[in-house]
């Protein structure tokens, strides 16, 4: 199975989460579909930082895109525009990994290294993104 069939597993999945969120809440088993998509797409950007020539903009276009889905993000399970304060989408979750990973790669330090993934996983829990320190780590 090559990235293309995994990006539109992980696409369809995290469609029929999102449409067992928003429009049928009480049905569990949508949601459990869903959750195969997060490992995925954490599986994907591991990739991408990796094979990435440019790791600096491959970080500012997963930020960017973190940016403009938040708003949809809020619009859709918050009811509200750009509610950073109470949860943030997993694209941010996405971005701080990654983020911490080139720190980790460009620092010669070893007590920067890991202060850099503890950062990653700190802000995570502020800004509250869906899932987390895990999602980071």
């Amino acid at each position: 199975m090559n990235s293309f069939y995994l990006k539109l597993l992980a696409l369809i999945t995290m469609i029929i989460d999102h449409v067992g969120a928003v429009i049928f809440p009480n049905i569990l088993w949508l949601r459990y579909i869903g959750r195969i998509a997060f490992p995925i797409y954490a599986y994907l950007v591991s990739e991408g930082c990796k094979k990435t020539k440019n790791f600096t903009l491959y970080l500012k276009r997963l930020f960017i895109f973190a940016i403009i889905s938040e708003i949809f993000y809020d619009l859709c399970f918050n009811n509200k525009n750009l509610n950073f304060l109470n949860h943030t989408n997993t694209i941010y979750t996405l971005f701080l990994a990654s983020f911490s990973i080139y720190l980790f790669k460009i620092t010669q330090n070893n007590i920067l290294k890991f202060s850099s993934l503890f950062m990653g996983i700190f802000i995570s829990y502020i800004l509250k993104s869906d899932y987390g320190y895990f999602g980071v780590i």
